[in-house]
């Protein structure tokens, strides 16, 4: 039988191989692991992480997120220093470090968000946009609307009071696509608020600031989704990318065909990006600081 997986993570050579392992034991300065088939193998203590005795992390009625994807039906979220381990109530189990993971609480079961959603839904019920079958198209979409978490967007809108205080902005933002001085507050502005609008004509620049927000979002490792309601308009975005040769990180997708275009078009190899030595980018970083500085002026 393996080692019991709320007890006990081991991680070899980067790899969860803790369903795969009946004993472990530290021997000689190295690890000597034994697998379910009886096998026994000794690695460097470099190789193998095995940490026991998890702490138990609290959920109750949270949303539990792992870089900014909400996850559900989660029995157990258990501490192992800096891994987490979820444990779904399908059996399923997931590893993720840390520092990936938020939990945030969920609105209160009662009060006026609720009743605002529960209007909402109702409304929905009469929109004359409807499915084969008879059934509204936003309804069905209000029934998988949940109660949102307190730090949400939709929190903000359903909840009473003023607004939530902004973020502070970062001091070091980027924008490698250009602007002028009403582009680069409207992206100062939209890194401090959960929503920002930003309009103007046609040629006055929306796509090069949505261009510098993705920019300055992927330096927070935050994954981004650039949504419209026509193709047109991601596609703009897509294209001022591949101009740049940075479409590698984008995913053209919406309808089943963008999805199976964007599959077939993967190649094997992998984007190889350049690595910044330490030094570089402490002098990369205060080349950004004195570029700003000299932009506020």
């Amino acid at each position: 039988m393996s080692m019991n997986p709320r007890r006990h993570l081991i991680i070899i050579k980067g790899k969860e191989l803790t369903d795969q392992v009946t004993r472990i034991e530290r021997t000689a300065g190295r690890m000597a692991v034994t697998y379910v088939g009886g096998k026994t193998y000794r690695y460097a203590s470099g190789n193998v992480e095995w940490l026991s005795n998890p702490k138990c992390i609290p959920t109750g009625d949270s949303h539990v997120f792992v870089q900014g994807e909400q996850l559900s039906d989660i029995d157990d979220v258990l501490y192992f220093g800096k891994w987490v381990k979820l444990f779904h109530k399908s059996g399923e189990q997931r590893l993720c470090l840390f520092s990936d993971i938020d939990i945030q609480q969920a609105e209160p079961s009662s009060g006026r968000s609720q009743d605002v959603l529960a209007y909402f839904r109702e409304l929905a019920e009469g929109s004359p946009l409807r499915s084969i079958d008879d059934q509204s198209l936003m309804a069905m979409k209000y029934r998988h609307l949940k109660r949102g978490a307190v730090r949400s967007v939709l929190a903000g809108f359903l909840e009473t009071g003023l607004p939530r205080p902004a973020k502070s902005a970062p001091s070091d933002p980027i924008f490698p696509f250009g602007c002028n001085m009403s582009q680069k507050i409207a992206v100062q502005r939209a890194m401090q608020h959960p929503i920002s609008v930003i309009q103007g004509p046609p040629g006055t620049g929306k796509t090069q600031t949505i261009l510098n927000l993705i920019a300055n979002l992927l330096l927070q490792n935050k994954r981004i989704a650039v949504v419209s309601n026509n193709n047109s308009a991601t596609a703009n975005v897509l294209e001022k990318l591949q101009k740049y040769e940075l479409d590698f990180m984008a995913a053209f997708l919406g309808s089943n065909e963008n999805k199976k275009a964007f599959i077939e078009a993967q190649s094997e190899g992998r984007v190889q990006l350049p690595t910044l030595q330490p030094n570089e980018e402490e002098a990369a970083l205060k080349e950004i600081l004195r570029l700003n500085s000299q932009l506020d002026k």
